[in-house]
């Protein structure tokens, strides 16, 4: 099988437009008792944090370029290595879903509240199928596109933003200042859908993986750190009654001849959600195919999105379901699971089968062959 490939650079843009997906849609924990100055903290150690949790996945890249952690789960473990490609497969899915949700509540509540949930479903479903479906390069390519746009809409907001920032709404702990870093960093890590990205996409990608990571890793850090020190200090408590701050910010920033920067907020925030659902979309495509022969492998794409419209609709019409998938995400243990223990215990097998197999040839004589490998015999 041919695997289709994009740049490092081009990955690196890609899964820093997902990841400020997140950032934008993120009310600072403030509501769960946070300080302002937790959180800028928080989110400097979860650079480390993230570079950190990501050496299972170049370790498995250094083993075999060509493979993705779930490839290379059905060499070792072979039947079990079925049911790994079936949890990428639905923590992709539902990460899509979780988007998609996300998506049609800022559209039906901040943007448009009159407006039908059905229909705001319906075209995005088809638009993102139909991007899922082009393929990986395509969805890169846009992405590269996007990031531009979201860095034009960012810097107007910033930069209209600063002349209303008020320091003193920055607050400092008097007591626990370790444990909200800490419940700020293990959130962070928890949220981040896309560490699980770069496990599937390992034999995508051509280029220096490490550097891309590092880049990556500090340009989203960066990008957050102003985000959320904006949304901190220029709007103070009021941010923690905003169901998207980021949003609100954009509606009180005045830039020059624009009245209000909400509008630009919305095109690049729908541009985004769009990418991100389809790239996830594609990636559940792409686990299930691995299990399917070459003949019913569009069964595998058909399957994923029918799959995904069907689930989109519960967790748009019922904010207990939209709340319970928000915190099976939070508690952290799909991202453990899947980003540090899978990957870890694959890398040990594939280490021990390689071992095994350099034993067994070491035990054949050099100069010797075996009687079915002799051609005289």
């Amino acid at each position: 099988m041919i695997l289709k490939k994009i740049s490092v650079w081009q990955f690196v843009l890609l899964l820093y437009i997902c990841r400020m997906f997140s950032a934008m849609t993120y009310t600072p924990a403030m509501g769960v008792g946070s300080g302002g100055v937790s959180i800028l903290i928080a989110w400097v150690i979860s650079l480390a944090v993230g570079i950190l949790v990501l050496l299972p996945a170049l370790w498995l890249r250094s083993m075999d370029q060509g493979k993705n952690a779930v490839m290379l789960s059905m060499d070792v473990w072979k039947r079990a290595g079925v049911l790994v490609a079936l949890l990428y497969c639905a923590f992709t899915i539902m990460t899509a879903v979780s988007t998609f949700a996300h998506f049609e509540f800022f559209m039906t509540n901040a943007v448009f509240p009159q407006s039908s949930t059905l229909f705001f479903v319906i075209t995005m479903w088809i638009a993102c199928v139909y991007a899922a479906c082009m393929g990986l390069e395509s969805i890169a390519r846009t992405g590269v596109i996007i990031f531009a746009g979201f860095l034009i809409s960012f810097a107007f907001i910033a930069f209209a933003s600063l002349s209303q920032v008020d320091m003193p709404n920055l607050k400092l702990p008097l007591e626990g200042l370790g444990k909200e870093i800490g419940f700020s960093v293990y959130e962070q890590f928890s949220r981040n859908a896309e560490f699980v990205v770069v496990l599937l996409l390992l034999p995508h990608i051509k280029g220096n993986l490490k550097k891309g990571i590092i880049a990556l890793s500090c340009m989203i850090t960066v990008t957050a750190e102003i985000i959320a020190f904006l949304i901190l200090t220029v709007l103070g408590d009021y941010s923690a009654t905003q169901t998207i701050p980021y949003y609100t910010l954009s509606s009180v920033a005045e830039f020059s001849i624009f009245q209000r920067l909400d509008a630009l907020h919305m095109t690049i925030w729908v541009a985004i959600a769009l990418v991100k659902i389809a790239l996830y979309l594609f990636l559940s495509m792409e686990c299930i195919r691995m299990l399917l022969p070459e003949q019913r492998k569009k069964w595998g794409t058909i399957g994923c999105s029918i799959l995904l419209f069907f689930l989109i609709l519960p967790f748009c019409y019922s904010k207990q379901a939209f709340d319970g998938l928000y915190m099976v995400f939070s508690s952290g243990i799909p991202s453990l699971l899947l980003v540090v223990i899978l990957p870890l215990g694959i890398g040990i097998s594939v280490k021990i089968k390689k071992g095994g197999e350099k034993r067994e040839a070491k035990k054949v004589p050099a100069g010797h062959s075996s009687p079915a490998a002799d051609p005289e015999r």
